[in-house]
């Protein structure tokens, strides 16, 4: 796993300060040569290293955005912190807490981190991800109502977003269990109509 691996070597001329070895640990997250385990072990490196410096503090709030997917209840230790290190980026970082609930199974507390957002920050720039993520979690804590209520408005906002065609299939799933006909013929003909080329 991710917290055995060695530490990667770095030269000297590109790791002389805290905001070099930053900067280095940022070139190999966007050079696509570089695999996950090689991203997250850079910043982990430079996080472990310079725990107090704000280039620390700053790999470790990249570290959480990257274990969200891959080890959720980690990600949300990091970014836990990372709240209390940058407050003026509390909406980017819930969001980010809530998706690692949602990835860790507690769908109904992710959709709830979800819709608190929205009650105090009503017009984040954030919205569209919002509703995506409360959608989703709330379909997967099986409160299908809710779930249609925010994907739909999902839909609205952003309806080329990637995510689009897996909403309009879990609105279907939705349909199907509150026996809403109109609401599966309007769905499948939408995911049919706008992404013929979708797996869904």
């Amino acid at each position: 796993g991710a917290e055995s691996l060695p530490e990667p070597q770095v030269s000297d001329s590109q790791c002389r300060t805290e905001k070099d070895c930053f900067r280095h640990a940022l070139l190999i997250a966007a050079n696509p040569a570089h695999n996950f385990d090689d991203r997250l072990a850079h910043f982990k490196r430079v996080h472990a290293q310079f725990p107090a410096s704000i280039w620390g503090k700053r790999a470790g709030f990249w570290v959480g955005k990257l274990l969200v997917e891959t080890d959720p209840t980690q990600a949300i230790s990091y970014l836990e912190k990372a709240q209390q290190d940058f407050p003026f980026l509390q909406d980017y970082i819930r969001v980010w807490i809530a998706h690692a609930l949602r990835n860790s199974g507690a769908s109904q507390e992710a959709a709830a981190m979800f819709e608190s957002i929205l009650k105090e920050e009503p017009k984040s720039i954030l919205k569209t991800d919002i509703h995506y993520g409360s959608g989703f979690a709330w379909a997967d804590a099986d409160h299908c109502q809710d779930a249609i209520h925010h994907l739909q408005k999902a839909l609205d906002l952003d309806p080329d977003a990637d995510r689009a065609p897996p909403a309009l299939k879990t609105m279907v799933e939705c349909g199907k269990k509150l026996g809403q006909e109109d609401l599966i013929k309007k769905s499948v003909h939408d995911l049919w109509i706008r992404y013929p080329l979708s797996p869904e």
